[in-house]
């Protein structure tokens, strides 16, 4: 029997004798072949092409639900709580929130909940009830928890409470607290402030922000909660415009934010500008908790830049709203609680520089007077109320 399925069994001598030339141009079976291929080439298209609009409504389901946390109705319950009372182990919610975000950053962990045991808890009770009355006072109407985590690429995150008209009004901080189990106050921010600077070179730099007698956990926390009160105090007000939900949507004018343009300037890039760049040209390689881009060798250089500019730390350098964070933290530390802030360069352990906080030097002057009158102080006459931060 023939297998030639285009040529009929029954045909004759001579028209099989023409078989093999049928055989060699065979356009038919070619042509078949050819929309067979592009028929599964289009099935296994649009089959991808369905499950990726499949993932993504799963994606958008998933974003709608955890956006649930930024919504005032998550956090009504808390606000009516004394503030030392809101803090508590994440939820299951918060932390789906976090892991979500966490992924669409890029960042590698999974925070989990975490429950402290006793001594945690005693540190973190006595964070809070360490803040200046100022400051408390400031957060009362603003900060609707504190949550704690196991895991993360930060030691702390503040993230937005919207209002009825979807405007960022208020907010929620959570803490890493992985990060604090064997650090205290100077081990920890010494760690921090050695994240950019690439490990193995015999340079170093160690912190100094308590005195060895007072040098404990809770300190630390208390130092961590002074920088992520910073930004709170910021949402919703012309500190600082909103941080943009992705990397390529446009930001807001600098003229907007007063403090901003003490420092920064409107750029082409996808970034805020510093008046500093020139002269500062390290500073756009500053990357804190991620993977670290400066030798350490130019510790010392960097820390020379820093203090021509009027940035309060390395780390307010990097980007407008850890600018403000940075300042406030360091105001109200060396400031209002009359505490250490120095960091001292090492090479081969031999100290080669201190850097100092800039809130008695001239760089830092008018930042220093929009601190005192956002928190109404410093002046005589002024009232110890949050002034514009409300």
């Amino acid at each position: 029997m023939s297998h030639d399925w285009f040529a009929p069994a029954d045909i004759g001598p001579a028209q099989r004798a023409l078989a093999p030339k049928l055989l060699a141009q065979r356009p038919r079976i070619r042509v078949s072949r050819y929309f067979i291929c592009m028929a599964v080439f289009t099935a296994i298209v649009m089959g991808s092409i369905g499950w990726y609009s499949i993932r993504g409504l799963l994606e958008q389901r998933e974003e709608r639900r955890v956006e649930k946390v930024r919504q005032m109705d998550y956090w009504r319950a808390a606000f009516a709580l004394p503030l030392e009372r809101r803090m508590a182990a994440a939820d299951p919610l918060l932390i789906d929130f976090v892991r979500l975000r966490s992924a669409r950053a890029g960042w590698p962990s999974r925070p989990s909940s975490y429950a402290p045991d006793a001594q945690m808890w005693h540190d973190l009770d006595a964070a809070v009830a360490a803040l200046p009355p100022e400051v408390k006072r400031a957060i009362a109407d603003k900060l609707g928890g504190i949550a704690l985590i196991r895991g993360g690429d930060f030691s702390a995150i503040t993230y937005e409470i919207m209002d009825a008209q979807g405007k960022p009004a208020k907010g929620f901080i959570m803490i890493n607290l992985a990060n604090f189990e064997t650090h205290n106050a100077n081990e920890w921010l010494t760690w921090k402030e050695n994240e950019p600077f690439q490990p193995g070179s015999r340079w170093s730099l160690r912190t100094l922000i308590e005195e060895p007698a007072e040098n404990s956990r809770a300190r630390a926390l208390e130092f961590l909660l002074l920088h992520e009160i910073g930004h709170l105090l910021a949402i919703g007000t012309d500190i600082n415009p909103p941080f943009p939900k992705r990397f390529e949507d446009p930001l807001p004018a600098v003229a907007r934010y007063p403090f901003m343009g003490l420092s920064w300037r409107d750029s082409k890039d996808a970034e805020y500008e510093s008046f500093a760049e020139e002269d500062f040209p390290l500073r756009r390689k500053l990357v804190y908790y991620h993977s670290a881009a400066l030798n350490g060798n130019t510790m010392a250089p960097i820390y020379r830049n820093l203090q021509q500019t009027n940035y309060a730390t390395l780390y307010g350098a990097s980007n407008p709203w850890d600018d403000f964070a940075e300042s406030f933290v360091t105001y109200v530390h060396t400031q209002m609680q009359h505490r250490p802030y120095a960091i001292t360069i090492y090479h081969d352990d031999q100290p080669v520089m201190v850097y100092h906080a800039c809130w008695e030097e001239k760089r830092c002057e008018d930042k220093r007077a929009y601190m005192e009158r956002v928190l109404g102080i410093g002046t005589p006459g002024k009232g110890s109320g949050a002034g514009d931060l409300h």
